[in-house]
């Protein structure tokens, strides 16, 4: 997502990128506007400056051959008029250092601060030491100014740069994060069914054990009552039971299948009635109270 030193860095790459075009304009107009030039010679100051245009707008793909046109076109302006050494030699500074690499930088910088100190005193420096001297102090002292203020400029760039990659690192290593929380998510939901199942099967051995023996229970009643007459309720109870423990691990199966998980509004009313004691994690009684109270308790498995 952009932020707003993104918006500003890129405000600032449009301005530099509007800068040659600027200084150039500002320059040809304080040269229209002022001196007593003749018609002719205006015409092809501003001819020049139109080429200037159309060189820096279409040749910047190859910079040394960029670079040195770009010079020659300054020092042509320069010859013709001092505001354009005074305001658009300042393109072939900026130019230098961005476009090109290691030394030749430094050369780039160096013919342009030539030029501008030529124009500033209107021509060459006179033949004597003193005149060559303070020319190559001149010249020294606009090299040093440039590139110190040009490299702490490139290591404020550097800078940016490894932010926004320390940036997009930290973003990659959220996402991968978030891939692995919901994977873990996932993981735990998955353990926590399987662990519903497990708890759900134990839930219905016990269903079918109690069931199972009250049955044997009755069964055996029965089987000493058959004199007295009272086998036949013996053997109703154990058909009722028999039907209520099939009902039971029918619920219990039903509830093991893949689905919501449980709930008290999810479980049946006669569900929620449970033995003291009985009640299970998710507030749900699988073994029916009349079973429990009918049949012997038979420790649950683990």
């Amino acid at each position: 997502m952009p932020t707003r030193l993104d918006a500003w860095e890129g405000r600032l790459d449009r301005l530099m990128a509007a800068v040659p075009y600027v200084l150039l304009a500002v320059s040809t107009a304080l040269f229209l506007l002022t001196g007593s030039h003749s018609a002719d010679y205006r015409l092809v100051t501003l001819g020049l400056a139109v080429l200037t245009a159309g060189w820096v707008a279409l040749m910047t793909r190859w910079p040394a051959l960029y670079i040195a046109g770009l010079v020659i076109l300054i020092a042509a302006l320069s010859s013709r008029g001092i505001w354009f050494a005074s305001f658009f030699a300042f393109t072939g500074y900026l130019h230098s250092w961005q476009l090109l690499r290691g030394m030749w930088r430094f050369v780039g910088v160096a013919a342009t601060a030539a030029i501008s100190i030529v124009a500033y005193g209107g021509g060459p420096p006179e033949p004597t030491p003193t005149a060559i001297l303070s020319y190559l102090f001149f010249v020294a002292a606009i090299v040093a100014l440039v590139g110190l203020f040009s490299f702490v400029g490139d290591v404020t760039a550097e800078r940016s740069a490894e932010r926004k990659r320390m940036v997009s690192q930290l973003e990659a290593t959220m996402r991968e994060n978030a891939g692995l929380h919901a994977q873990l998510l996932i993981q735990a939901r998955e353990a926590g069914v399987l662990d519903e199942r497990q708890r759900m099967a134990g839930e219905i051995h016990d269903t079918l054990a109690q069931g199972l023996t009250g049955i044997i229970t009755q069964l055996q009643a029965a089987t000493h009552a058959r004199e007295g007459g009272e086998w036949q309720r013996h053997i109703d109870n154990a058909t009722r039971l028999a039907r209520e423990s099939l009902a039971e691990a029918r619920r219990s199966v039903h509830a093991v299948a893949p689905g919501p998980r449980w709930s008290r509004r999810a479980c049946p009313t006669r569900w929620r009635r449970s033995p003291p004691r009985g009640r299970t994690s998710t507030g749900c009684a699988p073994i029916s109270p009349r079973l429990v109270r009918s049949a012997p308790c038979i420790p649950r498995s683990r």
